[in-house]
């Protein structure tokens, strides 16, 4: 009989250990995607520490297996939009719905904080993650912010 792996997401440090092994690695991922971009997202980590902000991580049977984060866009504490950063799945957790459930713990947090629309940036070479937000119900939009100018940059958006 197959064993059911258990699932938890906990708020995380954004810049302990376990955050920046799974951001390395997404970093690592987007590089061999788009090797003309630095991979950053145009962030830093501990832009998650400000208010309003959040970064969770999905423990897959007690090991990290996945991450995302949120925070206002734009970058003002009044704003009623939260935008999705720095999702991730480990490749061997892939399959599981992980990232399903990180993104649903986000858009949680994202209420409960008073937004009531989620942006996000994904691209062109990652399929996966345009299936997984328009299953979630985000539908495309214009490009926004440094993405305007991208042609591989997918931007989409969804209503609270």
């Amino acid at each position: 009989m197959e064993q059911q792996n258990v699932l938890t997401l906990r708020a995380a440090n954004p810049t302990g250990a376990e955050a920046t092994a799974l951001i390395a690695e997404l970093v690592a991922d987007l590089q061999l995607r788009y090797p003309h971009d630095d991979g950053s997202g145009g962030m830093m980590m501990d832009e998650f520490l400000a208010p309003r902000h959040q970064f969770l991580i999905a423990f897959s049977d007690g090991e990290p297996a996945g991450c995302g984060g949120i925070r206002p866009y734009p970058y003002e504490e009044t704003t009623h939009i939260a935008e999705i950063k720095r999702m991730y799945t480990r490749p061997d957790h892939r399959g599981k719905r992980i990232a399903q459930q990180v993104l649903q713990g986000l858009e949680a947090f994202a209420r409960s904080e008073g937004f009531t629309v989620i942006r996000l940036e994904t691209g062109t070479r990652q399929p996966e993650a345009i299936r997984l937000y328009e299953r979630a119900g985000y539908r495309p939009i214009p490009s926004y912010a440094h993405y305007i100018h991208d042609p591989e940059s997918v931007c989409m958006e969804k209503q609270l």
